[in-house]
C-alpha cells in the first residue's frame, strides 16, 4: 500500500489499511482463534519500485523463517505454505511488477483491490494476478454517460504514463469519438514530475477552448499538474477525475482558489456498515500508528478522549474499502472451501504436510475470486456489483 509520501499522508490508503485489519480480525473473532495474520508494507511512492521490491523480498523472508510465532495458522501449516498470497498493490503497473517478481513461485496469488488496466485481462501473461474491480472499460463507459448527459462534446484528456493511464486514454478515445465527442488536448503526463513536460501540458490546457478536462491517473501527478495550472492562470475548468485520484482535502482549498470544479469518479460496491461504524468510532488512543498521523494533523492526541474519526470524517475517502475487504475475504473464503468445514485449526490430528495441497488451493481461490466478481453467493458476504458514481 502507498499510504505516505515524505511530506504528506494518503488518507484513503489509511482507510484501506484499517479495512484490511478489521476484516482479518473479524474472521479470527468468528473462529475464536488467531488463525489469520498479516504484514502491511507502506511502499511510499508507487513510481519508485525499490520499496515494493523490498516488501516482496521481505515477505519471502517471512515465508522461509516462519517468524510469526503468535499466529496459529503458521504453527499448523508447513512453513513453505505460510503465506497464502498478496493483497494489493493498488496500481496496475505495480501489480504487474510484483507479478514478475513472484513469477518463479508457482501458485502464488496477487489480488489487487484497485488495479483496472486492460492489460491485466490476459491471464496467459499474468496467471497469478487477480483483481476485484472491472477493467478500464467500465469506468470509461460511465464517464461517457456523464459527458453525454451534460452535452460536453468538446473536451481535453490527460492521462498518466502508466498501464492504467494509457489504457484509459486508449479505450476512451475510441469509444468517445464514435459517439461524436471531440478531443482538443490529448496528452500523456509523466508519472515522475518533469517541469518542462508539466508546464507544456498546462500551457496547452490554458490555450484550449475545451473547458472540460478528463484526468486519467493517480493523485500525485495530478497534484503536480494543478500546481502548474496555477502558474499559467487556468481557471473556470471542469475536471473529471478518474477513480485512482480519490477524494483529498487538497481539492476543497484548490477549488476555491482558482474557481475550478472537480468531479470525482468513485467505484461503489456497497458499504460494510459495521466497518464504517467501527472506523468512525476510532479515537487517538485505540487507533493504529498510521491513523494517529491523521489525528495529529488536526491537533488531536491522547488527551482528546472523546474525539474520534467521525469528527473529521470529511477527510476520509471510504469508497474503496469494500474492494480491499473483498480481496482479503477471497483468501479467507478459499481456506474455508479448502477444508470444507473440517478446519485445520480445529483438528490438531491432521497431518498438514500431507493435507494441504497448494495446487488445489490455487484452483479454489481462482473459483472463489470469480464468484466474488460474478455473484453474491458467499458465506463471508463478499460485496459485489461494482458501479461508478460522481
Amino acid at each position: 500500500m502507498n499510504c505516505s509520501f515524505p511530506n504528506e499522508t494518503d488518507n484513503r490508503t489509511i482507510a484501506w489499511i484499517e479495512a484490511m485489519k478489521y476484516t482479518v480480525e473479524e474472521a479470527n473473532k468468528f473462529f475464536n482463534a488467531n488463525i489469520f495474520n498479516y504484514v502491511i508494507y507502506d511502499t511510499y511512492d508507487p513510481i519508485n519500485m525499490d520499496m515494493t521490491s523490498l516488501a516482496v523480498l521481505d515477505s519471502f523472508k517471512i515465508l522461509e523463517t516462519n517468524t510469526c510465532s503468535n499466529c496459529q495458522l503458521y504453527k499448523k501449516l508447513d512453513s513453505k505454505y505460510d503465506i497464502l498470497g498478496f493483497v494489493g498493490p493498488s496500481e496496475s503497473s505495480t501489480s504487474i511488477y510484483v507479478h514478475q517478481l513472484t513469477s518463479p513461485y508457482k501458485n502464488f496469488p496477487i489480488i489487487s483491490y484497485a488495479a483496472v488496466s486492460d492489460d491485466l485481462n490476459d491471464q496467459t501473461l499474468y496467471p497469478n494476478l487477480f483483481r476485484i474491480l472491472p477493467d478500464n472499460n467500465s469506468q470509461s463507459e460511465f464517464i461517457m454517460k456523464v459527458l453525454k448527459k451534460y452535452r460536453w462534446t468538446y473536451i481535453s484528456l490527460v492521462a498518466v504514463d502508466s498501464s492504467y493511464g494509457r489504457g484509459g486514454l486508449e479505450v476512451s478515445k475510441l469509444k468517445y469519438e464514435k459517439e461524436g465527442i471531440c478531443f482538443d488536448v490529448l496528452e500523456i503526463l509523466p508519472q515522475a514530475y518533469d517541469l518542462t513536460r508539466y508546464t507544456k501540458i498546462a500551457t496547452k490546457l490554458k490555450d484550449s477552448k475545451a473547458t472540460v478536462i478528463i484526468f486519467w491517473g493517480q493523485y500525485k501527478p495530478l497534484h503536480n499538474l494543478l500546481q502548474e495550472t496555477i502558474k499559467t492562470n487556468i481557471t473556470s475548468r471542469t475536471w473529471i477525475l478518474s477513480k485512482a485520484v480519490g477524494k483529498n482535502v487538497f481539492f476543497f482549498n484548490f477549488e476555491k482558489e482558482i474557481n475550478d470544479t472537480f468531479l470525482f469518479v468513485v467505484e461503489t460496491m456497497g458499504e460494510d456498515e459495521l466497518f464504517k461504524d467501527f472506523f468512525y468510532s476510532l479515537t487517538f488512543k485505540n487507533s493504529s500508528q498510521s491513523l494517529k498521523v491523521i489525528f495529529k494533523k488536526y491537533g488531536v492526541d491522547e488527551n482528546n478522549l472523546s474525539f474520534n474519526a467521525r469528527d473529521i470524517k470529511e477527510v476520509f475517502d471510504l469508497s474503496g474499502v469494500a474492494a480491499v475487504q473483498n480481496a482479503v475475504k477471497v483468501f479467507i473464503e478459499s481456506m474455508l472451501f479448502f477444508y470444507r468445514g473440517k478446519l485445520i485449526w480445529m483438528n490438531p490430528h491432521i497431518n498438514t504436510q500431507k493435507e494441504f495441497n497448494k495446487s488445489r488451493f490455487d484452483g479454489i481461490y481462482r473459483n472463489v475470486h470469480q464468484s466474488s466478481i460474478n455473484s453474491n453467493n458467499s458465506s463471508l458476504n463478499l460485496v459485489c456489483n461494482t458501479h461508478y458514481e460522481l
